[in-house]
């Protein structure tokens, strides 16, 4: 009897701890399902802040294009470079820092005649300006690249005013010009905009105009010359065939690329300059961004041109091959001269064939795309005349109007990098580097009637263009066409 009580009581202790445990997973059950419920009510905010975030990013890139479309699509900066001695100087940089002044001296056939003009610019960077101060001006730009926008930005100036040193600079950090630091931002951009959804592919090359034949400056030493096109792309703007392209992903590789670029450039010695560079280079940077949650891709251009610089003869004391090459930069820096003159008159032919530096440039001179000039000058007296014309040229360059630039963007479908072949070239064993094949596309209509293939035809409307000043506006009426 007293072991069926035992058991009795037993029984009911377990059915008590059966129901007690049975309360616990109706409450757990309960608490699973609000965590679900709040898990799904997170996700969804997290789809509604990244839906916010693709609009933000959408109106940043509005935004900033109507800036640099207010500033104008094709803006000048005027750098002055440190004088080489303690002479007096032919200029007067402006407190506004937009402006300078020049003062010349010419001999007349009677007298020396003196005559002073005045220039205005979207900037005017005085000697010793630190090469991280000049950039700072010039990244917007290169944020444009990366927004699906061809980008030019190009030096300008008589030899040995410094275009080299602000396109390249130098190795060490603080004096590195803006080649390198446009690609330390690309790169930065496009880490911070993997969280955003991007994916960048970057691609580039190095080429030289060098008496009017385009050589590749990434191809191995020794390495056929190669038989280079120019192609006009809708995507990415100028394509050259038969150059070689490299995908970049770090900054030490395109350091690499640099150097081995700069000991194969063209470069010689004057009586103005003991390394004069006797080639126009121009890098160029490929962009595509993809961003598959959203089904958008985006083809960007960067291509920064370091001219070769204009020369006099009775100067440069050039003979031979190097009065060749003189001919040769001065005729093409001409026919930059008659691109300018005739957007500014509005002709309704703009001969950008007259040069391949200039059917290089004419997608990003034509409206499809952004030019930035920086007009280097030189501030000794004996200068004067160089630093005059040169300044006289982004005058004319300051008063052009090419229009509304035009934004490669696609929806829902990603498009390639410009077209490459199976032949490689090996710049470095360590890089590897492929040929690029032509992309044969009819030719259209440039801008203002001119007879270039740009891939799309130019937009005419001449939007967001910045009133040029009244000095510029009339130093540009006085001289249609570029000094020489």
């Amino acid at each position: 009897m007293g072991a069926l009580v035992k058991l009795q009581r037993e029984c009911e202790a377990l059915n008590a701890r059966f129901e007690d445990a049975r309360g616990q997973l109706g409450v757990r059950e309960g608490d699973n399902a609000d965590l679900q419920a709040e898990v799904a009510m997170r996700a969804s905010y997290v789809q509604e802040l990244e839906a916010k975030l693709h609009d933000a990013e959408e109106t940043r890139r509005r935004l900033h294009n109507t800036v640099q479309e207010l500033k104008g699509n094709i803006r000048v900066f005027c750098r002055v470079r440190p004088p080489n001695d303690e002479g007096a100087s032919c200029l007067d940089l402006k407190p506004d820092g937009e402006s300078v002044g020049i003062a010349t001296v010419s001999a007349g056939e009677k007298s020396a005649r003196e005559s002073a003009h005045l220039f205005s610019f979207d900037k005017v960077f005085a000697p010793g300006t630190a090469q991280a101060n000049v950039f700072g001006e010039v990244s917007s730009l290169v944020q444009s690249a990366l927004d699906g926008y061809k980008v030019c930005i190009f030096a300008y100036g008589q030899t040995g005013s410094g275009k080299t040193f602000t396109m390249q600079g130098t190795s060490d950090a603080q004096n590195c010009g803006i080649v390198p630091r446009s690609l330390k931002q690309i790169f930065k951009a496009t880490a911070d905009a993997k969280a955003k959804g991007w994916t960048y592919s970057l691609n580039a090359s190095f080429i030289e105009v060098y008496n009017e034949n385009v050589r590749d400056l990434l191809a191995p030493p020794g390495a056929p010359a190669a038989n280079h096109t120019i192609v006009h792309d809708e995507a990415f703007g100028t394509v050259v065939t038969e150059t070689t392209r490299i995908a970049v992903t770090c900054e030490a590789q395109v350091d690499e690329l640099a150097h081995m670029a700069a000991r194969q450039r063209s470069v010689g010695k004057t009586d103005m300059n003991s390394v004069s560079s006797r080639s126009h280079a121009i890098f160029m940077l490929y962009l595509t961004g993809t961003n598959p949650s959203v089904g958008h891709t985006l083809n960007g251009a960067l291509h920064l041109v370091d001219l070769a610089g204009s020369e006099r003869l009775a100067r440069s004391g050039a003979t031979g091959a190097t009065l060749k090459e003189t001919l040769a930069i001065n005729k093409s820096l001409s026919a930059l001269g008659d691109v300018f003159a005739s957007i500014t008159n509005k002709a309704s032919h703009v001969p950008f064939r007259n040069s391949k530096l200039t059917y290089l440039m004419a997608p990003c001179l034509s409206g499809d795309g952004k030019t930035l000039m920086v007009v280097n000058v030189a501030p000794e007296a004996d200068n004067g005349l160089e630093s005059l014309s040169s300044l006289r040229f982004a005058s004319q360059v300051n008063a052009c109007e090419i229009g509304k630039p035009k934004r490669t963007l696609k929806a829902g479908v990603v498009s390639e990098a410009p077209a490459e072949n199976s032949g490689e070239r090996s710049a470095r064993p360590s890089i590897s580097s492929v040929q690029s094949a032509a992309i044969s596309r009819p030719s259209t209509a440039g801008a203002r009637g001119a007879p270039v293939s740009i891939g799309a035809a130019a937009t005419a409307a001449g939007a967001g263009r910045k009133p040029a000043s009244a000095a510029a506006a009339a130093a540009a009426a006085r001289r249609p066409a570029m000094s020489r």
